[in-house]
This record gives C-alpha cells, structure tokens and sequence, in this order.
C-alpha cells in the first residue's frame, strides 16, 4: 500500500504558503540555472501530496534584506526542505541590538513524515522583542525579490550542476554577516536600500505595542476581537495590495478611530486580490476537493480572511477591550 502523508487544514495552509514561496524562487532572476533544477524537485514533492515522492533530499532557503528599526536590525530567512520521506518549513532570523548584541531565532518549525501526525512549534509569543516576527504565510507575502537584498540558498547533493555554478561564480553573494562591526562599506549603501525593502519588511509596529495588546474591530451586529500587530500587519499588506489610505496609516491603527464604508470596502478589495494570487494554480491542485483553513495562531491567512470579509461590511470602529460592550449597552 502506497504511503500517504496525514495533512489536515493546519498543514495545507503552510503547505500553501512554501508552495507560493517555491513559485516566487523560481522566477526570481537571481536564481541560477542549475539551482532551478532543484527547485523544481521541491515543487514536484509539494504538487504530489499527500502521496509521498522517495528518494529526493533537497532544501531552499531565502534570506531576506535587513531591516533597522532604530538601534534594532533584523533579518529573516524562510526554508523549504524533503529529507527522504522528511517534509520541513521552518523560518528564523538574527536580531541585533548595540546595548545587548545579536542572537540568532527560530520563528516557526513544521515537519511531517508519513502516516504520522506533523509538528509544528510556533515560537512567535517569545519572540516580542523581535519588531518585525511574522508568521510563515504572511512573511512569505511580503517577498519582493525585485527590491533587492535577498540571498537565494539551495542544497542538493544529487544535483551535481550546483557545485559547477558555485566554482564558475567565485563565492558571490556571501551570506549576510551577522554583526555590524563585519560590514564595512557595504553598511552604507544598505541604508540606501532600505527606503525600497518590501512594505512587509518595514517598520510594522511602534515600540508600544509590540506586545500582543488586543483591541475590538466592531460596528452594531458584529464584533473581532484581534492582537493590535495583526491589525497593523493587515493595514500594511492592504496598502501593499493597492488599498490608498486617505489619512496617514497611524490613524487607522489606534482606538479610538471611526473607518468610513468606503474605506473598509477599498480594503476589502485589497486583500480579496491578495487572496487571489495566493492561490496559484499549484495551490488549488494540492487543495481541490479540499477546504481552505487556517490555524489559530498570531497571524495567518485565515485570520487575514476574516478580516478582509469584516471590513468590506459597512462603516466600523477600532476600540480597546469592552468598547464594544459599552457600546451595546448605550445602544451606540
């Protein structure tokens, strides 16, 4: 009997997301040649599940540029990887800060063998004093290798073409150091980049709430309740998506703050495109006949489903915890 991986709507949704990461990579222009063999591997691996592909070990890796949020830099990486029957994602970075140095960090980790149940550690709770922490599925959203900054990693031992490339290129585009005083030069013209980083990549929150602080998105007869970072990050991947706010992004952010019908139907339009061209045809042939779902955790495509059907209902108001309640009982 042919063994089968066990994916239940939790997997699918990070499995959607690698699948979207793999397309990305494969038409970056960065990616070599040889590389791209590999690559399609992986995406073969993916687009055969849940039967399981023997005999391949490959990995990809993307970094991604760094990004300064005042004395703070951070980078992040993502990584898709079989190992045999072996399925991982995983994403990370390194976090740096003058008055407490740098440290490396595990965001996320996902595996799957056969016939098994997967695990998946989410560390993003611990990870607070990270600015930018994102979850898999929106990290990989927010990749624009366009911009540049981005380092493309892939290991493959049976692809004997990578070790030719790798000779023929000399060790270009080594890895990002991980301390300041080993960048030289080169520190300057990074900041230059920094204004042309993908809006993902930016500034998501300010120091005050980079703690999970909850607040109320809610008008008469409906009510969410979500992590204020998840909101800032919706905003943000709204305007990314062609939403054009007509006040500065602060003033949609922050309770108390009235958003007009209009508004919330532009952002509506916004994120039902970002829905859209996430589900590639890859994706709907890994999910046909399969229902789309999402985990509960920080921030993820379900989540930002949710949100994206809330706000294209009518005129709403951003509040803090009970501003609803209240609202209620005053009969608004």
């Amino acid at each position: 009997m042919t063994q089968r991986y066990i994916l239940d709507d939790q997997d699918r949704d990070l499995l959607r997301a690698a699948t979207a990461l793999l397309k990305k990579v494969a038409a970056a222009e960065l990616l070599r040649p040889a590389e791209l063999v590999s690559i399609a591997k992986l995406q073969h691996v993916l687009a055969a599940l849940p039967r399981v592909t023997p005999d391949i070990e490959v990995s990809v890796q993307v970094i991604g540029p760094r990004s300064n949020f005042g004395e703070i830099e951070t980078w992040h990486y993502w990584e898709v990887a079989v190992e045999g029957e072996r399925l991982s994602i995983s994403s990370g970075g390194h976090f740096y800060r003058p008055s407490t140095g740098g440290d490396s960090f595990t965001t996320m980790t996902w595996e799957a063998i056969p016939e098994e149940n997967s695990e998946l550690d989410d560390y993003r709770e611990s990870l607070w004093m990270v600015p930018d922490v994102q979850s898999f599925p929106v990290g990989v959203v927010g990749i624009d290798f366009a911009c540049g900054g981005y380092k493309i990693e892939v290991t493959d031992e049976d692809n004997p073409l990578l070790e030719v490339a790798e000779d023929d290129e000399n060790g270009e585009d080594a890895e990002p150091d991980l301390e300041p005083e080993e960048k030289g030069a080169a520190k300057v013209e990074e900041a230059a980049d920094d204004e042309d980083e993908p809006v993902i990549q930016q500034r998501l929150f300010s120091p005050e709430i980079e703690r999970s602080n909850p607040i109320e998105l809610y008008r008469r007869d409906q009510m969410i309740e979500i992590a204020e970072k998840d909101w800032h990050t919706a905003l943000l991947i709204f305007r990314e998506m062609g939403w054009e706010p007509a006040r500065p992004l602060e003033a949609y952010a922050h309770p108390l703050t009235f958003i007009k019908h209009n508004e919330g139907e532009a952002m509506q339009r916004a994120g039902r495109s970002l829905l859209v061209r996430v589900q590639d045809e890859s994706l709907l042939s890994l999910m046909r006949n399969e229902p789309v779902a999402s985990p509960p955790v920080q921030m993820d495509l379900e989540l930002f489903y949710r949100l994206t059907e809330f706000v294209g209902g009518g005129a709403f108001i951003v509040g803090q915890p009970g501003s609803y309640e209240d609202a209620r009982t005053n009969d608004f």
